[in-house]
C-alpha cells in the first residue's frame, strides 16, 4: 500500500515482553526476600533509541526526570522545571538552561509542525502490550495520514514525567502510553498530498517516494537500578553564556582563540 508504514513489531514485542518478564522478576524477589513493608528498590526505564530527533542515544526515565545522552550532546529534564530542558556539553564541562520548546523544535528541525491528529485508528500486537495508533487529518475531502505512534504501557512512571515525554512528540494528556516508535509525514509532503493533482501533472513533479520520518525507534528498553547522579548536574560544570559557548567555548564563555582553534585559521 502506497505510503503505509512498517513498524519494527517484533521487536517491539520483544520489548514488550522483556518489560513485562523484567517486572515479574523484581515482584517475585523482592516478595521473597524482604517483608511486606519492606522499602522497594528504585528504578528507571533506559531506553535505546535511533532516528531523526536524537540519532544513536540513550533515554533515561524516572520519577527523577528524563536524562539523554545523545553524540549530540546531553540534555536533563525535571519535573519541578517541566518547561526547562538543560544541555549539558560533557566535552567542555559546560551547561545551558534553555527553554523545553527550544530545545525540542531544534531537534525537530525539517519537521518541526506537529502532526495533525483529527481521527485515529488502533491496532495491538501480542498480548495487547504494544498499541498502534494511525493517525489522520482531513484536507480538501481526503483523509491524509499523518503519523504512527507504537506505544507501550507507562510502567511505574508518574504522570509528570509521561506527560514530558509525551511533550516531545507533540501528544496531549490522553493515554496514549509511552511512544516507543513515532513516524511522522513530513509537513511539505502533506502539502503536496493535499495539492496531489497538480503534482502529478508531470514526471518531474512527482512525489518522493518516500515521505515518511522516523522521529524514533526503539532498540531495546530495560528497567534497571535508578542512577540518581543521572538526574543531577555533573559537579564542577560550568555555566555557558549562550549556545556558541556550550558547545564551541573551553570554559563556557566562547573567545577568538577558541574559533581560531576551531577552523585552525587566525582571527583577523
Amino acid at each position: 500500500m502506497a505510503n503505509a508504514i512498517i513498524l519494527p513489531r517484533l521487536i517491539l514485542i520483544f520489548l514488550s515482553a522483556s518489560l513485562l518478564a523484567g517486572a515479574t522478576l523484581s515482584a517475585a524477589t523482592l516478595s521473597a526476600a524482604s517483608p511486606v513493608f519492606a522499602k522497594q528498590e528504585e528504578t528507571m526505564m533506559r531506553l535505546s533509541v535511533n532516528g531523526e530527533m536524537w540519532g544513536p542515544a540513550v533515554v533515561l526515565l524516572s520519577r527523577r526526570g528524563i536524562r539523554i545522552k545523545a553524540r549530540i550532546g546531553d540534555a536533563l529534564l525535571l519535573p519541578q522545571q517541566a518547561d526547562v530542558a538543560t544541555l549539558i556539553n560533557p566535552e567542555n564541562k559546560t551547561y545551558l538552561p534553555v527553554s523545553f520548546p527550544d530545545y525540542r523544535d531544534d531537534l525537530r528541525e525539517g519537521f518541526r509542525k506537529p502532526p495533525r491528529i483529527e481521527r485515529f485508528e488502533i491496532s495491538s500486537g501480542k498480548g495487547a502490550q504494544v498499541k498502534t495508533y494511525r493517525c489522520f487529518a482531513h484536507e480538501h475531502g481526503k483523509d491524509i495520514k499523518t503519523a504512527e505512534f507504537a506505544c507501550m504501557p507507562m510502567i511505574d512512571l508518574p504522570l509528570t514525567v509521561q506527560k514530558m515525554w509525551k511533550r516531545f512528540f507533540y501528544l496531549d494528556d490522553r493515554d496514549w502510553g509511552m511512544p516507543v516508535a513515532v513516524n511522522q509525514m513530513s509537513h511539505k509532503h502533506v502539502m503536496m498530498n493535499i495539492a496531489e493533482h497538480a503534482w502529478q501533472t508531470s514526471e518531474k513533479n512527482r512525489m518522493p517516494t518516500n515521505p515518511w520520518i522516523m522521529v524514533i525507534s526503539m532498540n531495546e528498553v530495560k528497567k534497571v537500578p535508578v542512577d540518581a547522579r543521572s538526574f543531577e548536574l555533573p559537579k564542577g560544570f560550568t555555566k555557558a553564556r549562550d549556545r556558541a559557548s556550550l558547545y564551541l567555548s573551553v570554559d563556557g564563555d566562547i573567545k577568538p582563540k577558541d574559533i581560531e582553534d576551531l577552523f585552525r585559521v587566525p582571527m583577523k
